[in-house]
């Protein structure tokens, strides 16, 4: 993007279009460029798009920016989804489907607070199941679909196991779409086991050979069962589950191509039920305070072993959305099963051999050095090739030999395909490992990516954020010949800068000395390659006034450096910051906080936050006769302008006092 400021203005005036469609290109726009495009989320936080017909894109920003957003942002977002409800044909609230439909939206945030994901588990406690990914809204129509049973569920609950089974066999389906069918009997079905889990457990086995509709949604019950944490008697459970998952698996028709194709109803083909094992044996390892013992740990490992061997991966492509594909993927879902298994493995080691698991990393490292290799073969699979660097930091903590010992081949640069996979795979780590970091940085990967034309924008950024932590961190030093962060700020990119502004801003501590004179440093670097002769370097200007935060003291360097930029403070929206900072340093020094007001009112003044310019006048009049002479200069610059506010809050001031 090489003019941010008119691509700003321009998905602003989409927002204002009245086709849908546009209205979603938008959204996207700014869900993928949110540093850019932060300033229109305001427009987006309205009750009309928290709707189906904006569900794929608006679930996506949520779920990717929800973090970045103002304490009054992320409240305003959560009323509106707790003010969501579902009525039936008679304008009745439906308690569950209301449920359902908050779930929605709060499984975009539940990751990012306590809040979010109380809310999240309360709902979806309510509507007994958990929703949809939004990328299923491609399949299935909007909205709230009861699927109903051909069969009444209290028919089926009245009938024994031996005749249950029976009655799913013999089963046809007679096709209607949206009548009773194999799809609201499959659902009906978990219900059933859902409600009564002991009384299915040790017979599951019979079930096993049934429509792959039925078996996935034992798989999923139990599944269900396990996140919620139901008192069950897990351990006489498992054993039965695996059991029947490794049978399922292990049928000669579940190689059959036939299982493979996508039903005519949405219910399970033999991908579902790959994914569905993946899913449970993940959950089943992932959290030390609920796993499933230790001694089902190998005959899990055998199952995702033989997952592994037999199935194929998704297809790739060079723009695809590698992480999007890898973690959604049936072959994905085992990989990340087997990585938790193993990570569980490996704690329980550290425990019981003084923090060593050197034993049992050696034990899974076959699998792993066989996972690397699959994107060298003939026919190429990229899920492990995406994942190894999504799951960096557990890869360092099973066998920091064996990762830095491989960097060459997972992030190998002569594949071109496998290498944008990891890349995008590396940029959702959120830590800076400074081996790595080093790698990258001397191969070159770093600089490639900053320059691929099929890099998406989340790993540039990512890289940028690297550099900058690797600064702040000092083991980059501007400095240094062939340090980074000069050759970004020498490299004149204006996309790239203006990140690196942006996210050095949201590192910002109070009595944070280091990051300060990391700061004072850079910010002269850069304002030598601003070029306010143009938009783009003024809009760069008008981005540095988030620095303007880290000034606490105003001496000649800084006061240079402010003046530098206040009269573009509203290139890009900034005035609010700078007169927030202007107020603050007008606490102890009001004169100095008035010259620099006054460069900013030179190009704009602005009135908002109204407390901040309250605040500038109230310390300036404070000073005494000079005081109240630089305060009449500020309010006299506003009233050129036909603005009167500040000129009656500074009456107001001098009558308090």
């Amino acid at each position: 993007m090489t003019k941010p400021e008119e691509a700003s203005e321009y998905i602003g005036d989409m927002l204002g279009e009245e086709y849908q469609t546009v209205h979603r290109l938008a959204i996207h726009a700014i869900s993928r460029n949110f540093y850019l495009f932060h300033n229109l989320m305001d427009e987006l936080i309205k009750k009309e798009y928290l709707n189906s017909n904006y569900r794929y894109e608006m679930w996506h920003l949520l779920n990717r920016n929800y973090q970045q957003f103002s304490s009054g942002q992320k409240q305003n977002v959560l009323k509106l989804i707790l003010n969501i409800t579902a009525t039936d044909d008679e304008g009745n609230i439906h308690e569950g489907a209301t449920a359902y439909n908050k779930a929605i939206w709060l499984a975009a945030i539940k990751n990012h607070g306590k809040e979010e994901a109380r809310l999240y588990h309360e709902n979806i406690g309510i509507a007994k199941t958990e929703p949809d990914h939004p990328d299923f809204s491609n399949y299935m129509s909007a909205g709230w679909v009861v699927h109903e049973s051909p069969i009444p569920i209290e028919k089926l609950q009245s009938l024994s196991i031996e005749e249950l089974v029976e009655v799913l066999k013999t089963y046809k389906d007679p096709g209607g779409f949206r009548e009773p069918g194999i799809e609201g009997l499959a659902k009906t079905f978990k219900q059933i086991v859902k409600t009564s889990p002991l009384k299915f457990y040790n017979k599951l086995i019979r079930f096993f050979e049934l429509d792959l509709a039925y078996v996935y949604e034992i798989i999923e019950a139990y599944g269900d069962l396990w996140t919620e944490r139901a008192q069950l008697p897990w351990d006489d459970i498992w054993p039965y589950l695996l059991d029947f998952c490794s049978a399922v698996i292990k049928q000669d028709r579940f190689g059959n191509i036939e299982n493979t194709k996508r039903r005519e109803h949405f219910v399970a083909n033999r991908y579902w039920i790959v994914s569905g094992i993946g899913r449970l044996l993940k959950a089943g390892t992932k959290s030390d305070d609920h796993a499933f013992s230790e001694g089902y740990l190998q005959k899990s490992e055998d199952i995702i072993a033989f997952l592994l061997k037999n199935e194929k991966g998704n297809e790739y492509k060079i723009d695809s959305d590698a992480v999007s594909i890898s973690i959604n993927s049936p072959r994905g879902h085992c990989l990340e099963a087997l990585i938790n298994l193993t990570l569980r493995s490996c704690r329980l080691s550290d425990k019981k051999n003084n923090k060593d698991h050197s034993e049992v990393w050696a034990h899974f490292q076959p699998l792993y050095d066989t996972e690397l290799a699959r994107a060298d073969i003939q026919k190429p699979e990229y899920e492990f090739a995406t994942l190894i660097t999504n799951y960096l930091p557990n890869f360092l903590y099973m066998s920091r030999d064996w990762v830095l010992g491989n960097l060459g081949r997972i992030f190998d640069q002569g594949h071109c395909l496998k290498w944008l996979c990891a890349m995008q795979g590396y940029a959702y780590v959120g830590t800076v490992y400074q081996e790595v970091y080093q790698y990258l940085k001397e191969n070159g990967d770093f600089i490639k990516a900053l320059d691929d034309e099929n890099i998406k924008d989340q790993v540039e950024n990512k890289i940028i954020q690297n550099i900058a932590v690797a600064y702040i961190s000092g083991f980059e030093k501007y400095s240094d010949e062939n340090s980074l962060i000069s050759v970004l700020v020498s490299r004149k990119v204006y996309k790239e800068l203006n990140h690196l502004i942006w996210f050095i801003w949201t590192l910002r501590k109070k009595n944070d000395e280091n990051l300060r004179n990391k700061v004072y440093e850079l910010w002269p670097k850069i304002l030598e390659v601003v070029d306010v002769d143009i938009k783009e370097g003024r809009r760069m200007a008008s981005q540095l006034c988030l620095w303007s935060i880290f000034v606490d003291q105003v001496d000649d360097e800084r006061r240079n450096l402010l003046l530098a930029i206040a009269p573009y403070a509203d290139e890009a929206h900034n005035s609010y910051k700078l007169l927030e900072s202007i107020a603050d340093i007008s606490q102890t020094q009001p004169f100095e906080a008035h010259t620099i007001w006054m460069k900013m009112l030179e190009s704009t003044c602005p009135d908002y936050p109204e407390e901040a310019v309250r605040q500038i006048l109230t310390n300036l009049a404070s000073k005494g006769p000079e005081g109240l002479r630089k305060a009449r200069a500020a309010v006299s610059e506003y009233l050129k302008s036909g603005n009167e506010r500040p000129a009656t809050w500074l009456r107001e001031i001098k009558k308090e006092s």
